[in-house]
C-alpha cells in the first residue's frame, strides 16, 4: 500500500460536516414548533376568548395536580410569565442554531483525505501543497489547515467557531 493524499474538493464547512446538519435542522424545526405553540398559548391567554374555557380547564387541571402534590398554586400571572420566559429562551436557542447555520455556510474550505503511514503524511502533504491550494494564490499564500484548509480569513474564523484549532 502506498501513501496517498487525495484532494476531495472545495466547499462550505457544512458540506464537510454532514452529521451536524441533520440534527441542527431537526432541532431548529422542534424549537420553531415549540415557539409557535407557546406564542399560540400566549395569544390565547391575551387575546382570544374563544379558547378561554379550554384554557381554564387546563389551568385548573394543572393546579389541582399541583395541589394534590402539596404545591402552592401559582397565580395566572406567574404562569403567563413562565410561558413568556420559556418562549424567549427557546427563541434565543433558535437564534444560536441560525447563527451556527451562518457559520457553516462559509465557503472556501478545501478537504484532503490521507491514507498511509504516519511517516508518509509529511511528504504527501508537502507535495500536495507545494503549488498552494487548488485555484489559490500559489505556494507563498498564507493558509490555515486542520486537514481542512482555507486561504479565506473569514472562513478560518468560522471554522474556529466549529472546530478546536488551538492546543
Amino acid at each position: 500500500m502506498s501513501d496517498t493524499l487525495t484532494y476531495l474538493g472545495e466547499d462550505t464547512i457544512a458540506v464537510w460536516l454532514p452529521g451536524v446538519i441533520g440534527p441542527l435542522i431537526a432541532a431548529q424545526a422542534d424549537l420553531q414548533a415549540r415557539i409557535t405553540a407557546l406564542l399560540g398559548f400566549s395569544a390565547t391567554v391575551g387575546l382570544d376568548l374563544s379558547h378561554l374555557i379550554t384554557l381554564s380547564a387546563n389551568i385548573l387541571a394543572n393546579l389541582q395536580a399541583g395541589l394534590a402534590l402539596g404545591l402552592q398554586a401559582p397565580s395566572l400571572t406567574v404562569q403567563i410569565n413562565l410561558v413568556a420566559s420559556l418562549t424567549l429562551a427557546l427563541q434565543l436557542q433558535l437564534q444560536l442554531i441560525l447563527d451556527l447555520f451562518g457559520l457553516l455556510a462559509n465557503a472556501g474550505v478545501h478537504a484532503y483525505a490521507y491514507d498511509g503511514t504516519a511517516a508518509g503524511f509529511g511528504p504527501e502533504a508537502t507535495a500536495a501543497m507545494a503549488a498552494g491550494l487548488p485555484g489559490g494564490g500559489g505556494p507563498t499564500q498564507h493558509i490555515n489547515a486542520l486537514v481542512l484548509a482555507t486561504s479565506i480569513g473569514a472562513t478560518w474564523t468560522a471554522m474556529s467557531a466549529v472546530f478546536r484549532v488551538t492546543p
